[in-house]
């Protein structure tokens, strides 16, 4: 992973630099976020230049709405590794994204916690890429 002082200063940089995770049952508060004790952000090392993440922002009779989209791979399908992530798929999360400009942002709430999907892939040839492809996304 990325150290901030590893940023580019000055350059727009597209691509993300770290991924973080955790469990919405993790935080005592949001505002500001502070977790509970022995909790924290769960670093993801990701296949580098494959971080990719989106926003939108709409205006609606019921407020602004947002929606936030990604999608990252991890290099070589492991047992280890889906025993480590699987516990966030399908549950109550909340994300930590930091572009390669040093922005960062937390998506996902109590309300709106993060959806996290994964497919994994062998390929077909020995050059070929063995990886997982997860997406995340929160409305």
């Amino acid at each position: 992973m990325l150290a901030i002082n590893d940023f580019h200063e000055g350059d727009n940089i597209g691509g993300l630099a770290t991924i973080e995770i955790a469990h919405i049952s993790t935080i005592e508060r949001f505002k500001p976020l502070v977790f509970k004790s022995n909790a924290y952000w769960q670093g993801l090392e990701f296949h580098p230049s494959s971080g990719i993440f989106k926003d939108e922002v709409n205006d609606s009779d019921q407020g602004t709405y947002y929606t936030y989209v990604g999608t990252f791979k991890i290099h070589k399908k492991s047992k280890n590794l889906e025993v480590l992530l699987d516990q966030y798929l399908g549950q109550c999360i909340i994300m930590r994204i930091t572009d390669m400009n040093g922005y960062v942002q937390v998506i996902g709430g109590p309300e709106c916690p993060v959806q996290l999907l994964r497919t994994g892939e062998t390929g077909s040839m020995p050059a070929d890429m063995n990886h997982y492809v997860f997406s995340f996304s929160v409305n």
